[in-house]
């Protein structure tokens, strides 16, 4: 957290703490505060004022508080706002109509892992003051790629170094939140690209480029892995059918293979988005019995991988690939279940909220004051009916969802 937001944090508890005769925006009481740092559930008080949590604490502490509006949370549970890490906000298929269904999901920032930059920064802006209902955009404008053909309209090609820091520079100029590159990158390029990022802060996320090995990507600098399915095909190093090759792939993440794989991701603070999620809805439409029996499988298999990751203190991202229309994937729900199915694979329910939540805001390095239930974080939660840690699909119980500060 900078100096200065610091320096206003601590202003505005000095004056909680010396001024009780303040109106405050927002107390919510005796509601269950899920800790997901010490992994605790305890009743508390939240007080919130100008979009950031002022209080967390016990009745005493707020003796004679006044507040614009009052939220009684006695028999509910608060969460901080989720995230949704990969999805597509496309201007062509008009997805501007879809940000609402994301705040019904209680998702109150996605990171856009390409899309158009200008409507995402327009769309930003209005959600911003209030004149379109969504999610903050953490946004990475258009795609790396050094593939020319079957391009995507959101992707820019970099065949070269020549170009690359031009690229870098513009994108930073334009505001984008982090990097995204595809498996076509050549390793020259991919160096290349994250060097420049570098010089710009920015974070690089994608697909583990052909020709460079995962180990290798981590050891360079890459922030995130983009999809399981994409980690696989790197160990082909093209695209592959993940059901017919998934036999040797799987072999080699569960082995030591893997093991010394996560050891790497884990010591270089690599995440990994797996959206496990586009897997299971693609097997689940699949009319072959055969192929969807078979595909159901390996999806059991992808996730006994993605718990192998965690037990080695990889950092996982929940992501849905929404955006796509062929992965079928749709903005809220989606979430859920792709958490669903991290938590189906043994993974601590603590944990798996932590990748909608906490995990997202330490890749992009504001987890100072976003991702938790603490004094001087931003206010965006969750209010839940029932307790999402002992069922995870407690998290579509929602009671109210709030954005900065305001119930929306």
């Amino acid at each position: 957290m900078s100096f200065i937001k610091f320096a206003y944090y601590s202003l505005i508890i000095l004056i909680f703490i010396s001024c009780d005769a303040k109106s405050y925006d927002l107390l919510i009481q005796n509601v269950s505060v899920i800790d997901l740092e010490n992994k605790t559930v305890q009743k508390h008080n939240i007080l919130i004022d100008d979009g950031i949590i002022i209080r967390v604490g016990v009745d005493s502490v707020f003796k004679d508080i006044s507040a614009k509006k009052i939220i009684e949370g006695s028999g509910r549970y608060v969460i901080p706002g989720l995230w949704d890490s990969h999805v597509h906000l496309m201007e062509e298929v008009n997805y501007k109509n879809k940000l609402a269904d994301f705040i019904t999901y209680g998702i109150t920032s996605v990171r856009d892992t390409g899309g158009n930059l200008d409507s995402l920064k327009i769309w930003n802006e209005q959600i911003k003051i209030r004149e379109l209902r969504g999610p903050t955009i953490y946004f990475a404008g258009p795609t790396l790629s050094g593939k020319k053909e079957g391009e995507a309209a959101f992707t820019i090609t970099i065949e070269d170094t020549l170009k690359v820091q031009s690229i870098i520079d513009s994108l930073s100029t334009a505001g984008v939140h982090f990097i995204k590159i595809h498996d076509q990158v050549k390793p020259k390029v991919l160096e290349e690209i994250l060097r420049q990022a570098k010089l710009q802060n920015l974070p690089v996320a994608g697909h583990v480029p052909f020709g460079t090995s995962m180990e290798d990507a981590s050891e360079m600098g890459m922030a995130s892995f983009e999809h399981l399915s994409a980690m696989i095909a790197s160990l082909f190093n093209k695209p592959v059918d993940p059901v017919k090759n998934f036999g040797l792939a799987y072999a080699y993440m569960v082995g030591e293979s893997g093991e010394e794989l996560y050891k790497t991701l884990s010591i270089n603070s690599t995440f990994v988005t797996p959206t496990l999620i586009t897997y299971k809805r693609i097997t689940d439409a699949e009319e072959d019995e055969g192929v969807r029996n078979m595909g159901r499988r390996a999806l059991k298999k992808q996730q006994k991988i993605v718990k192998a990751m965690v037990d080695n203190d990889v950092t996982i991202l929940a992501g849905t690939d929404f955006g796509i229309p062929e992965l079928l994937t749709d903005a809220g729900q989606s979430l859920i279940d792709e958490l669903r199915l991290l938590s189906q694979s043994g993974i601590d329910n603590y944990e798996v909220i932590k990748s909608a939540t906490l995990n997202p805001a330490r890749f992009f390095k504001i987890e100072d004051y976003v991702g938790l239930i603490k004094e001087g974080y931003k206010a965006d939660l969750v209010l839940l009916k029932k307790n999402p840690i002992e069922d995870i699909d407690n998290l579509l119980t929602l009671n109210y969802v709030i954005k900065g500060g305001e119930v929306v």
